[in-house]
């Protein structure tokens, strides 16, 4: 399809973008941090374009195959790390966030099918669609998270350990880290509250009921929990720093345990049409 060159320009500007903000981390200069930014935008621009005239031309929600998934996946974690660049304005955190969507990109490229598979009609449900996007979206802001998980254990590493290097004076404070991690997650968990509670009004609908025994079902579930636990613990318990950093990180191996792992082995609606 000639669309899947708006796919393959996307990928590049993000490598590009990437390219930039390693060289603003190591060099600390304006200029890389901004060419990061006009190349991040513009990969935005080339894969939105690509995602609606893939819209247009199967005529549904392009995230219910494995190549659709990985890209529609991709296209929401660079939409929530935009957000936060332009609010925060903490270019060297696209170092520890874009190789995840770079990754689902090359994979979801080198997969490309030629022709959309064929749904089965239970898939056409109109709260499928409400489902996968509320789904995607949190995971998205989750994954932005578990980058900024990653900034805060390595910088607290070279501030305990006292191996302070360039890399220390480029990130922001633990403070920030520590906040702008749980405030991803604050807006990421009631989009995945409301995504597993669509989930749950399509299943009845399709089969009259909500399975418990679905593998996806209750790994999805274990996930809402780890972040729940986040949650309560920053509210009620006081937690902060390394302690709650390793627990929203263990919540994110159950994410990709569960959209990756699951559903390539699984059988049925949780599937991926590969």
């Amino acid at each position: 399809m000639d669309s899947i060159i708006l796919l393959q320009l996307a990928f590049a500007l993000y490598c590009a973008s990437l390219v930039f903000y390693l060289a603003f981390l190591g060099l600390r200069r304006s200029g890389w941090g901004q060419a990061a930014f006009y190349s991040l935008g513009g990969g935005f621009a080339a894969h939105l374009i690509f995602l609606l005239v893939r819209l247009y031309l199967i005529g549904r929600f392009p995230s219910l195959d494995l190549f659709g998934s990985l890209s529609f996946f991709a296209f929401t974690v660079v939409l929530w790390y935009f957000a936060v660049e332009l609010k925060y304005r903490l270019q060297v955190l696209g170092v520890f966030v874009l190789p995840l969507p770079l990754l689902m990109l090359s994979a979801s490229l080198s997969g490309a099918p030629e022709q959309p598979p064929n749904l089965d009609p239970v898939l056409q449900s109109a709260w499928l669609p409400v489902h996968t996007a509320l789904i995607f979206l949190s995971y998205a802001g989750l994954t932005v998270a578990f980058g900024v998980g990653l900034a805060y254990l390595l910088q607290e590493w070279q501030i305990r350990t006292k191996r302070v290097s360039a890399l220390c004076y480029s990130l922001p404070s633990l403070d920030e880290l520590d906040f702008l991690g749980y405030r991803l997650i604050a807006l990421a968990y009631p989009l995945l509250t409301l995504g597993i509670l669509a989930g749950m009004v399509w299943a009845r609908q399709a089969q009259g009921s909500f399975r418990l025994d679905d593998p996806k079902i209750l790994s999805t579930l274990l996930m809402w929990f780890f972040y729940s636990c986040y949650l309560l613990a920053r509210f009620f318990g006081g937690w902060r720093g390394r302690k709650v950093t390793y627990l929203s990180l263990a919540g994110y191996l159950v994410l990709l345990f569960t959209f990756l792992g699951i559903s390539l082995i699984l059988k049925g609606w949780h599937a991926f049409i590969l």
